[in-house]
């Protein structure tokens, strides 16, 4: 099985998730929207055929891509 690639933003996001970032607190982190936070969340849940950000980060953790 193909291991998706995850773009560094995408990976930055899953790991300030997986610290208990809220999306609010992710965008100002990372200097971007809101809105853009929720995009790099949606290609994430796209690329990893999960439905919310528990999964994400359980899929990374389990896979080793983070």
């Amino acid at each position: 099985m193909l291991r998706p690639e995850l773009k560094d933003m995408e990976k930055e996001v899953l790991r300030l998730s997986a610290k208990g970032y809220t999306m609010h607190e992710i965008a100002n982190q990372i200097h971007r929207s809101f809105d853009t936070v929720k995009v790099y969340r949606k290609h994430l849940f796209e690329k990893l055929g999960v439905d919310n950000i528990s999964e994400a980060i359980c899929y990374v953790m389990n896979s080793k891509l983070l």
